[in-house]
């Protein structure tokens, strides 16, 4: 059984929906239970060991931007996010945006759905000493 995903309660897409439904429909031509021909597209797939599944905590809390998606690579040292905390926030300015980055090389995997968020939450997950499969 496959389920249509519309987002999450925080972040709703028609368009997420429209593309998850093609791509049943694509697999369901690949598996010949629907008429028409599949396209298979090529993509690389990568791996690490599960040690390298590598979790990365908010050290403060706040509202969350989130500058990248599941499946991007990072960089050691690139910010993913910026977080801004409004008690932070004096004359009009946005000395309360912060950055978060990640310490070494990372495929992201998922990060939090919320966009609120307190000081030592898990905000991502990723693979980290990542391979391609071949």
């Amino acid at each position: 059984a496959y389920t249509l995903e519309l987002g999450i309660q925080e972040t709703f897409s028609l368009e997420l929906g429209r593309e998850q439904s093609q791509k049943i429909q694509n697999y369901l031509k690949a598996k010949g239970v629907v008429k028409g021909k599949a396209e298979i597209k090529s993509m690389p797939r990568y791996y690490s060991d599960f040690k390298d599944y590598q979790s990365v905590y908010s050290p403060y809390g706040g509202l969350v931007d989130y500058h990248f998606k599941s499946g991007d690579k990072l960089k050691a040292g690139q910010a993913f996010a910026s977080i801004i905390n409004f008690h932070q926030v004096t004359d009009n300015s946005i000395q309360a945006k912060r950055e978060l980055t990640v310490q070494e090389d990372m495929i992201i995997i998922n990060q939090e759905n919320s966009h609120s968020i307190h000081q030592g939450h898990e905000v991502m997950r990723g693979l980290t000493n990542y391979k391609e499969l071949t």
